[in-house]
């Protein structure tokens, strides 16, 4: 979070660490790692605090800690109401556009960033935090399924126009961001498992790694959906300007489903498969493009492109195939750590400042950066843009550093 938050804007950081809107970039697979280690987190103190508290007691807390989150959330993202050139937001102008036109804005665009996504699908899961593995994986399911159902009939529309695209899945996005917490509880039922003696470490380390590698190329292979709109402008369409959002975004039209199996079926892969991860698509039109990026924006209407649709990876859209692969990167890596810190006994004190204070350190890192940024030209050189993170890095590590020392944590 703190190397692509700050590195992302700069024109000589690494392309990958931008945000792209049209496929799954490094920078994408940082806020999924929030959401599973939230569902780690949630299976880990749900068993100590029923255990203590009584059940009624824990979910009056749960509940109560993710309201309370929710409230931090909205009051650190702000926003403002969006009003027609040359209106102010007075008493009469609000009388005008009403209590929806005053917030739709802020529900759309600024308030469902990560905090508040966190609180709202930490609620979302709440009926099936006890339950066994089977039985969340089905709520998994599930939900990916109302989010696809939801976007067919209105929501993809709405979410990516007009005037304001959403971000980060929008105001529904916790039914797809909740694919990487739950794998978070599954997680946290192997390493239990290993430590109460019913599985082996080899046994935790397997399951982990066949899950990462089963939901990763899951992922994948969903996101090939995303090859059905592909795009090959005819001599009529060059005159006038295409389009960016498919009309059909969620079903496709059978034309373009039958091209596309008579491609898979003709074994032309290149044309049926989607792109790697990490891969920008060739012909992709990106309506929104990250700001690192110097190159070239227009599109040629005599070229091929690919309009946006459900399938592709998208973190502004809140996809399942992003997500779901997202999920699979994100126990990957835990499982790297898990190998190295719990069996290998290897610490770094630095993941441990930064970690215990996390919530203060996503508020930190936010000012600090805004700070240092601001004496920072966008097309500094390499080695300053470096420089630039390794002041604000420092920075933000010595105050949580102090307050470690200090025993000053702030939790909800």
């Amino acid at each position: 979070m703190f190397l692509v938050n700050f590195l992302g804007a700069f024109f000589a950081a690494p392309y990958l660490f931008g945000h792209h809107l049209v496929f799954c970039s490094y920078a994408d697979t940082i806020m999924p790692q929030f959401f599973f280690a939230v569902g780690f987190s949630m299976r880990l103190s749900w068993s100590r605090r029923e255990a203590s508290e009584g059940l009624n007691k824990t979910y009056f807390h749960a509940i109560q800690r993710s309201l309370a989150l929710a409230v931090i959330a909205i009051l650190w993202y702000g926003g403002a109401p969006y009003l027609p050139a040359g209106v102010t937001f007075e008493w009469e102008s609000f009388k005008t556009i009403g209590v929806w036109g005053a917030i739709w804005k802020q529900l759309k665009v600024d308030w469902f960033q990560t905090l508040l996504h966190i609180a709202v699908a930490s609620i979302w899961v709440l009926p099936v935090i006890r339950a066994s593995a089977i039985r969340r994986a089905a709520y998994l399911a599930l939900s990916i399924l109302l989010h696809a159902v939801l976007n067919y009939v209105f929501y993809f529309d709405w979410h990516n126009g007009p005037q304001f695209r959403g971000i980060d899945g929008g105001p529904l996005g916790f039914l797809t961001w909740s694919v990487p917490l739950l794998v978070g509880t599954f997680a946290y039922d192997w390493v239990k498992q290993y430590q109460q003696g019913t599985i082996t470490a080899s046994g935790a380390c397997g399951r982990m790694f066949a899950w990462s590698l089963l939901l990763c190329i899951l992922g994948w292979g969903i996101s090939c959906g995303t090859r059905w709109y592909d795009v090959e402008p005819d001599s009529e369409s060059q005159s006038k300007p295409l389009p960016i959002l498919a009309s059909d975004p969620v079903l496709p039209a059978m034309s373009k489903l039958s091209r596309w199996w008579s491609n898979l079926t003709a074994g032309n892969w290149k044309e049926a498969i989607a792109e790697p991860p990490f891969v920008h698509p060739p012909h992709a039109r990106d309506p929104n493009p990250n700001g690192n990026d110097k190159a070239n924006r227009t599109v040629d209407n005599s070229s091929r492109y690919r309009e946006w649709n459900y399938w592709m990876m998208s973190q502004q859209v809140g996809s399942p195939s992003y997500l779901l692969f997202s999920a699979g990167l994100s126990l990957a890596i835990y499982l790297l750590f898990f190998m190295v810190s719990d069996l290998g006994g290897w610490e770094l004190g630095v993941f441990r400042t930064l970690g215990v204070n996390a919530l203060i350190g996503y508020f930190l890192h936010s000012v600090v950066e805004g700070t240092v940024k601001s004496v920072m030209p966008r097309d500094i050189p390499l080695v300053g843009m470096w420089i630039g993170f390794g002041v604000f890095f420092l920075l933000c590590w010595m105050m949580l550093r102090s307050l470690e020392k200090k025993n000053i944590f702030l939790k909800l």
